[in-house]
């Protein structure tokens, strides 16, 4: 089952190797023992731990050698779920780099495995430590969403409505208001932790006048009284412009925390229902390394023959290779086109969803004028 799936730019003074030492501290719990950052780096066919786990990596370039760009980097660390028997959790981190000195691409996935049907034990969504450590470690860009907590008052509605209705925003707004009580349903900046890279969070203080946020934003992009309401980014119906929303009221959240759940692990269930998918399909994953690999191998074997005594007898072979070569090339356009496809499908099914929800609207309207 995918958990968890997230990209993100960062801009560490010590590029990739940075990043792969912070990643090499993660691992290195004191159940399982330390792992040396240049040997994760330079890639680990399989590492088993006291605990169990287990570790692999590659990479497309040794970085004590000089990096060849792209340069791309995958780990991978599985563990058994330490309460539930029969399930296992599996973690995997990519890097990519375009060029020296440029952001380093940082994607991270979380998913679980079940060993039968039988493991149907709930799972509490939740993002990896890792991402907290990065985050703190290795500077994130500078347009990363959700490395503050951010307040919607009266001075800020306009800019606040104007972020809901910005074409260019991909990423949702999660509003967070104050209890009657003066109390937030949740601690925001533990909140904010949670969903970096994916959501900014918004705080309406206690004071504020609600009424008046109301008049300036919609009701439809606010929350009161200890709710929360996850905005979507901007959609295009038949209708017109929308932002679809999650609302979570105070009653459903009393009943969430009173039954021992967590309010920030349902949110961001609620965020990653929607993102998790097409963030999978950009994620560095070890087989996207391993394609890269094998790429530049039949690369240099092509230009290694090219320049040879018997390239007249190794022809068919080069050709053979140059043949496959292109086919993985034409795999992977397929595969691309196949998504892009997807995507729009999803889109079109969401507009329809909207467009039925109006007319819903709209009928319920009429009929309390009749």
């Amino acid at each position: 089952m995918l958990i968890y799936a997230n990209s993100f730019w960062f801009e560490p003074a010590g590029g990739p190797a940075e990043i792969i030492q912070q990643i090499a501290k993660w691992v290195s719990l004191p159940s399982r023992g330390r792992v040396n950052a240049d040997r994760l780096a330079n890639g680990i066919r399989l590492l088993k731990f006291r605990d169990g786990s287990t570790l692999t990596s590659n990479t497309t370039g040794c970085l004590a050698e000089g990096l060849t760009y792209p340069y791309l980097f995958s780990a991978q660390l599985s563990h058994r779920d330490d309460t539930v028997s029969g399930r296992k959790w599996i973690t995997e981190v990519g890097l990519r780099q375009e060029a020296a000195g440029k952001p380093v691409e940082c994607s991270l996935l979380l998913k679980t495995e079940e060993v039968s049907a039988r493991v149907t034990v709930p799972i509490q969504v939740t993002r990896p430590k890792l991402v907290e450590q990065l985050i703190k470690a290795c500077r994130p860009a500078a347009e990363t969403p959700g490395l503050v907590v951010k307040t919607l008052d009266e001075h800020s509605a306009k800019a606040f409505l104007h972020e809901v209705e910005r074409e260019a925003r991909s990423y949702p707004l999660v509003l967070v208001s104050c209890s009657r009580e003066g109390a937030y349903p949740v601690e925001p900046e533990r909140l904010r932790s949670v969903l970096t890279g994916l959501a900014e969070v918004v705080t309406v203080p206690s004071g504020v006048d609600t009424f008046a946020l109301e008049e300036e934003v919609g009701r439809r992009h606010m929350a009161f009284g200890g709710a929360v309401n996850v905005v979507f980014p901007v959609r295009h119906g038949s209708n017109g412009r929308f932002c679809e929303t999650v609302l979570l009221r105070p009653d459903f959240i009393a009943e969430l925390l009173g039954g021992g759940k967590s309010l920030e692990s349902e949110v961001l269930a609620a965020i990653t229902h929607r993102t998790n998918l097409p963030a999978s399909w950009r994620h560095i994953s070890p087989a996207k390394v391993d394609q890269a690999i094998l790429h530049g191998r039949v690369t240099a074997l092509l230009e290694k023959a090219k320049g040879s005594a018997h390239a007249g007898e190794l022809a068919e072979y080069v050709e053979l290779l140059r043949a496959t070569d292109q086919e993985l090339l034409i795999k992977d356009a397929d595969l691309k086109q196949a998504r892009a496809d997807f995507e729009a499908k999803e889109e079109e099914v969401r507009d329809l969803r909207a467009d039925i929800f109006n007319l819903k609207q709209t009928l319920s309207g009429l009929q309390a004028d009749d």
